[in-house]
């Protein structure tokens, strides 16, 4: 089993997933809300690793996950003409 490189004592880098960072890391990092980076937590889309009450995150797999909840959502408009209607 691969484990990760450690860099320094707080520091794990993991070159498939980035680095583990906390939630107040990744909103300095990635630019967006920590309510968002909950959000996208609780809706399935990031896993996390939970140490006592700090949640850390692999900054790769929050950008993934951060994507498919933004393609997930429903988009305002009309539907194309070929849409089934379950109204």
């Amino acid at each position: 089993m691969y484990q990760p490189k450690i860099t320094s004592f707080d520091k794990i880098v993991d070159p498939k997933r980035g680095e583990l960072l906390t939630v107040e890391q990744l909103v300095e990092k990635a630019e967006v809300s920590e309510a968002t980076i909950k959000r996208i937590i609780q809706k399935g889309f990031v896993d996390y690793i939970k140490v006592g009450r700090v949640r850390y995150i692999y900054y790769r797999d929050f950008l993934r996950g951060a994507w498919k909840y933004e393609q997930s959502k429903e988009r305002p408009g009309r539907k194309y003409a070929n849409a089934n209607w379950t109204d």
